[in-house]
């Protein structure tokens, strides 16, 4: 193939990759993006960049600059990942030029290998999914080293000593990543062995020293951030007992009750799984998540595709093993797979045995493996290439394009995942707290029926259980949600973060049912006992402090809020309405407009609320046109809002146009918002008529609107001087 048509074809697959990914780019968080991207963690990152240590520290400073630059704003987050997904492709396309002994044909092979990784609907749980940048840039590191590692082999003197300093950078790059990236190194020397030296060991070993001494300082340089003592035992330890249950917990699997040895037969099964869907990639077999709902293997024969799966690894293995000299290319992408695939696999014996994010890496074996296979089909059939190259980006980008669309929101995500697998516990504790959130409370329940909570550990019965809580509170049943939650702080095991969620909730109870001084009591303890939700207390512990007249707790709890979360719209807005009401007319202003700047986050009446305020401000320091440019915004937003109408009525009263002004005042008292609003401040109406036709002479009228002010007001503070002025009018005829 062509240099020009490779490299046109290829940006031909990165356009397909961008548009294909655009669909996702709105999803909110799931899973670890909760805890990874908290605002208050990625804001100590920017503050002290070490201060969470080494481990995986490359990919947490990326999500603190997403966070420096764009907030809390996903699409920003996940468009990064989308970028380095498409680096890590043209790095790939750029080493499998290099792989010369693989006999690679070019071009050819490079961008069938590139396209086939690239586009997969398998990519899609790692770029859509924000945590999973770690598995990306682990990926590109890794790639980028071996890359470094040839073209030091290629070059002498100083030139090759610097491609030597880059290969080791990389390798501490990738594990400060992810930490599967050290597992390109045994990948680096297998291929220096049998590729390059083609199994003179004498001349490998020389070779291969720098790749000794990269693993040793990067040893080194992990050991004790990265806990490896520990890690180690673990390991040696699951070798040396695989009859033993796995004592280890995982947020994703506490549930699941095994042994090393049901966990590395299980691990086959899923391994054969994703090899299957690597070569049948329809977005059907695609699984988000699978938590503890996939079935262990208790034996070799239970169930029986146990001892099937281990006979295909076993078969895959040994054929690549025999033909590595025949056909390098297909064997050294099957060994490629299992290797990289290992560490997560088979080595770090776990209970999260199932995640087809693990093969962002792995599956570029694959894809050289078939990608070699579409190349000899190629050129022993005489197609034309280019059309079988196109066909296949297009197939692609349909199915990752249907994949993506599940990804559109979290609730498609989670009800996929719940179509798949229904046994699924985390999805449907999941989807109940997003029902929850969107005020969809039967829906909510409905995901919660049917649940044995006596086969749960505490922290998956905890979760049904608050999510019930939560929705008798939604429903205005208090009594029931105060006594479930405090069945739920009687739970045995309940950790620090579990008992603040629960002393949150019980806060927003009474803060919703104006027991202030109880609400700020439990809000204060769910401050104290939760990092992840600081902003939201901090939020409902300055509406808590607005009610008791607290105004400078409240200020200082908003700017509190907006320390750790700078762009929040609803500290943004409570803040300016705080100014506001505290007569600070400026900083009202200021935050206002800062909300104003995230408008498209904001719902219709709120927008509104935020116009007419900006309006309400303009008018009182007489700067009319301004005013009349904010009400004219908030009547396209909604023409049916009677205020709008009164505060043009004012500014026309104010600037000398009765005229306009009664036009106002009659259009508002016309609206069913009007009549339906039980503010008696919307009784000034009456008065500002009378007022104004009073000023244009018509004694009549202003005598009439004057009168049923007077009858419709009661003699109170907020209307005594005004009905004054009205009794002296009448009596002045």
């Amino acid at each position: 193939m062509e240099k020009r048509t490779a490299w046109i074809l290829l940006i031909g697959s990165f356009l397909l990759c961008i548009g294909i990914y655009t669909i996702s780019l709105d999803c909110p968080k799931v899973l670890d993006d909760y805890h990874i991207l908290e605002s208050s963690k990625l804001k100590q990152i920017l503050d002290k960049p070490f201060s969470v240590g080494l481990r995986r520290w490359v990919s947490k400073f990326t999500f603190a600059i997403n966070y420096w630059t764009s907030g809390t704003q996903m699409k920003a987050y996940r468009l990064t990942n989308l970028i380095l997904h498409l680096l890590t492709g043209f790095t790939l396309f750029t080493l499998i030029l290099h792989l010369k002994k693989l006999k690679n044909n070019g071009y050819l092979l490079s961008l069938i290998v590139t396209i086939l990784w690239l586009l997969h609907p398998l990519q899609s749980s790692t770029v859509n999914y924000v945590a999973q940048r770690m598995a990306i840039l682990s990926a590109l590191f890794s790639i980028l080293a071996f890359l470094c590692y040839i073209k030091a082999t290629e070059k002498k003197g100083p030139e090759g000593k610097l491609w030597y300093g880059g290969f080791m950078m990389s390798i501490v790059l990738g594990i400060l990543s992810k930490e599967n990236a050290i597992m390109i190194l045994p990948m680096i020397l297998f291929y220096d062995l049998v590729f390059i030296s083609e199994l003179r060991w004498k001349e490998s070993m020389k070779r291969s020293l720098p790749v000794a001494i990269a693993l040793s300082v990067v040893v080194v340089f992990i050991w004790k951030p990265f806990g490896m003592s520990k890690f180690i035992g673990g390991i040696i330890d699951s070798f040396l007992h695989p009859g033993r249950t796995i004592t280890q917990k995982g947020w994703s699997g506490m549930d699941i009750i095994l042994t090393p040895l049901q966990f590395w037969m299980t691990e086959c099964r899923v391994l054969v799984r994703y090899l299957i869907i690597f070569f049948i990639p329809l977005p059907g077999l695609l699984v988000f998540d699978y938590s503890d709902a996939y079935p262990i293997s208790q034996g070799l024969f239970s169930p029986p595709t146990t001892i099937v799966s281990i006979g295909i690894i076993a078969i895959l293995l040994l054929w690549a093993a025999v033909n590595l000299r025949r056909h390098p290319a297909p064997a050294f992408g099957i060994f490629w797979f299992f290797v990289t695939i290992s560490l997560e696999s088979f080595v770090a014996v776990g209970i999260d045995y199932y995640f087809e994010h693990r093969n962002y890496l792995p599956s570029i074996g694959l894809a050289i493996t078939a990608g070699y296979g579409i190349t000899v089909l190629l050129k022993k059939w005489s197609f034309r290439k280019e059309v079988v190259i196109a066909s296949l980006m297009i197939l692609l980008s349909v199915l990752t394009y249907s994949r993506n669309k599940v990804w559109s929101t979290d609730i498609t995500l989670w009800k996929d995942t719940i179509s798949k697998v229904p046994e699924n516990i985390r999805a449907r504790i999941t989807l109940s707290g997003l029902m929850i959130d969107r005020g969809r409370l039967e829906e909510a329940e409905r995901f919660l029926e049917g649940i044995d909570l006596s086969r749960l550990s505490t922290p998956k019965k905890f979760q049904v259980m608050f999510n019930l809580t939560s929705i008798y509170k939604e429903r205005g049943r208090y009594e029931e949600a105060l006594r479930e939650a405090e069945t739920l702080l009687k739970l045995k095991d309940l950790n620090r973060s579990l008992r603040g969620k629960v002393y949150y909730l019980i806060g927003e109870i009474y803060r919703e049912t104006g027991k202030w001084t109880l609400s700020e009591k439990y809000l204060i303890k769910a401050k104290k006992s939760l990092s992840d939700e600081k902003v939201g207390i901090l939020i409902s512990l300055s509406q808590v402090y607005v009610a008791k007249r607290e105004y400078e707790k409240a200020e200082a709890s908003l700017k509190e809020a907006l320390y750790i979360e700078p762009a929040n719209v609803m500290a943004n807005m409570l803040l300016a309405d705080l100014y506001l009401m505290i007569n600070k007319k400026v900083l009202a202003e200021e935050y206002y407009t800062k909300v104003i700047g995230s408008e498209n986050l904001l719902s219709k009446d709120t927008l509104k609320r935020v116009y007419l305020n900006l309006a309400l401000i303009k008018a009182t320091d007489r700067r009319y046109q301004e005013a009349m440019d904010y009400l004219e915004v908030a009547e396209q937003i909604d023409p049916e809002d009677y205020l709008i109408y009164i505060y043009k009525g004012n500014i026309y009263l104010s600037t000398g146009k009765p005229e306009q002004a009664v036009v106002n005042y009659r259009k508002a008292l016309q609206l069913s918002s009007y009549s339906k609003d039980r503010n008696p401040n919307k009784l000034l109406l009456y008065y500002n008529l009378g007022k104004a036709f009073e000023k244009l002479g018509d004694k009549k009228e202003a005598a009439y609107y004057y009168r049923v002010f007077l009858d419709k007001t009661p003699d109170i503070t907020l209307f005594k001087k005004l009905r004054k002025e009205a009794k002296n009018y009448l009596t002045s005829r």
